[in-house]
């Protein structure tokens, strides 16, 4: 079977390509399928991930001013991203950039795959219906785990556009117990929650499909989705001062945006997911404010802290917290002023969650086998 793939493979970030690869390898080698990527990277996702924000506004324009001077990271931080699309996924010939384009391409899958990832996140600066597969009528359209994000869908004033591709899904399912209740909500369906593709490969696995160094150096590893906060970057200064342990993180546009030298936070000298998962691998200690990263941390079992900010931003973003309620793992939040009281060396107990982690990755298998044929 030939299986046509629509998922945030192209987006520089190191959850979204991972959570691409362990999908599309598992179809290949766990199920024999003959799965392609389409090549999909809308407008506004290229221009996201670009070298420069082409968005001709004063802030961004002051915002590329002062990025000027790490262009050389920044260059070398795509590269490190591309190069691993270019390695590791198997991507039609052609890339597209609008979903009218996609339906000629469409015709040649015996079954379209959407998932995993924000792909149906409405409200997401690179959100394209063509990741609701609206670009084919006739071809059988499964969902794999997508996330909503933190979105309510029947919110939005064109939901019925989005109901309308939905409801031509053979199967539906999504990753988070919110986007659950929303896409019942709009589509009247019941919508099973399945585990994040990343699940679906075991550490072994991970391991073996794609090489992973060892870092001599004892370190902590910081994957946040932003460094803007004085207060949090302070606390990271005095954790990395406590425990004797430099703090690295592999955004070069955030470490030179917010001088995250000053507080002694260091850039990684590459970047990319391979690096991701070799600093996840060897980190004595993870912070993360990330889905994926809390994951890939709990999947090598690491020493790793979940932490969010002093003002909860949006209590509909249940990414993170369901995952851990899901492990068993929700003694490993904590608010980003608790870390400082916090014993962060104290050892994880990962009897059950390695138990619980097993299961969800054998419902995941599962629904693979009763879904896509």
């Amino acid at each position: 079977m030939k299986i046509g793939m629509m998922t945030f493979h192209a987006s520089h970030n190191c959850g979204s390509m991972l959570q691409a690869f362990a999908l599309q390898h598992t179809l290949i080698e766990k199920f024999g399928y003959d799965a392609e990527i389409i090549d999909f990277s809308n407008n506004a996702q290229r221009n996201m991930y670009g070298l420069w924000n082409k968005k001709l506004r004063p802030g961004i324009i002051k915002r590329n001013l002062k990025l000027m001077p790490y262009y050389n990271l920044i260059q070398s931080e795509i590269q490190d991203y591309e190069e691993f699309k270019r390695k590791y996924f198997v991507l039609t010939n052609k890339s597209y950039k609008k979903a009218k384009e996609l339906s000629a391409v469409a015709e040649k899958y015996d079954l379209l795959l959407a998932g995993g990832d924000q792909i149906w996140n409405t409200r997401c600066g690179d959100a394209d219906e063509a990741y609701f597969l609206c670009f084919n009528h006739t071809k059988p359209k499964v969902a794999y785990a997508p996330s909503l994000g933190a979105k309510n869908i029947n919110l939005i004033e064109d939901k019925d556009k989005y109901k309308k591709d939905l409801l031509e899904f053979r199967q539906l399912s999504v990753r988070e117990p919110n986007g659950k209740k929303w896409l019942e909500q709009l589509t009247g369906k019941e919508i099973p929650i399945i585990p994040d593709p990343v699940i679906l490969m075991n550490k072994e696995e991970w391991e073996k499909a794609i090489p992973i160094d060892e870092i001599e150096e004892d370190f902590i590893f910081c994957y946040a989705f932003s460094y803007d906060d004085t207060y949090n970057n302070r606390i990271f200064q005095e954790i990395s001062r406590k425990t004797g342990l430099p703090i690295y993180v592999i955004n070069s546009r955030q470490w030179g945006l917010n001088r995250l030298d000053q507080y002694g936070i260091k850039l990684y000298k590459t970047s990319g997911p391979q690096t991701y998962l070799s600093l996840m691998k060897s980190a004595k200690i993870i912070f993360s404010q990330s889905f994926h990263g809390t994951l890939f941390a709990s999947l090598f079992e690491k020493n790793f802290w979940h932490f969010g900010n002093r003002v909860v931003v949006d209590k509909d973003d249940d990414r993170a917290m369901a995952m851990l309620q899901q492990m068993g793992l929700t003694s490993r939040y904590r608010k980003i002023d608790e870390l400082l009281q916090q014993d962060l060396f104290e050892e994880i107990d990962y009897t059950k969650a390695r138990e619980i982690r097993e299961d969800m990755r054998q419902r995941g298998l599962e629904y693979i086998v009763q879904n896509i044929y």
